[in-house]
């Protein structure tokens, strides 16, 4: 599929458009005047982060191409769930509404201090981030997380201590080889860490509700 026909414009209830996987490299004029909630372009030939985007009034769910930074004005969007994968975190803490943020496969090397004072933050995933050497202090902040997923994060040796006054459904540390520490008394409901090479285990890692 190389384009999207004009005629779904007149699809007057469309809440979820997903050319994930095809060659669609635009999106047809008036789509914005839908009440889309879900717009997925991942795989798509729809590069960059498009101007289309800031006229569309209720999108909530928003999966996109790597790019190297979103634009300064994030901020002004309400979006609840993020999937995209950066060269830089700048701007992230700016997204106040967001609740599901996922960044595998991003190339920066570490977060926006103010990430953990986002209110509504509650699953974070942050696959392959290879680059990633530490996660900020403000994570201590957070209200709790569904899930934390830090699997291929090479870089990373240790968790913020700040991390064991957040209840955690599920923390995973997958071919996090470098983890040296975790915070004691993790409030976390499982920990995995499969396809690891440690030649001891991580300070504090038993020291848990796991």
């Amino acid at each position: 599929i190389k384009e999207i026909p004009s005629f779904i414009t007149k699809c007057h209830k469309l809440n979820i458009l997903d050319i994930s996987s095809t060659e669609v490299s635009q999106l047809p004029e008036g789509i914005e005047n839908l009440p889309i909630t879900g717009l997925y372009l991942e795989e798509s030939k729809v590069e960059g982060f498009p101007s289309i985007l800031y006229n569309f009034d209720s999108l909530l769910y928003l999966h996109l191409n790597p790019i190297e930074e979103l634009p300064s004005d994030i901020g002004t969007f309400q979006i609840k769930y993020l999937k995209v994968s950066l060269k830089s975190f700048k701007y992230l803490d700016t997204i106040k509404s967001l609740k599901g943020l996922t960044l595998n496969n991003s190339t920066g090397k570490h977060l926006p201090e103010g990430l953990g004072n986002l209110p509504l933050l509650d699953d974070l995933n942050l696959r392959y981030c290879k680059n990633l050497f530490k996660l900020p202090s403000s994570m201590g902040n957070i209200k709790r997380l569904w899930g934390l997923d830090l699997t291929g994060c090479s870089r990373l040796t240790g968790l913020p201590s700040s991390l064991n006054q957040v209840p955690i459904g599920i923390l995973k540390l997958d071919e996090c080889n470098n983890i040296r520490s975790v915070p004691k008394g993790l409030q976390v409901g499982s920990i995995w860490a499969r396809d690891v090479t440690w030649k001891s285990m991580p300070v504090g890692i038993f020291d848990s509700e796991a």
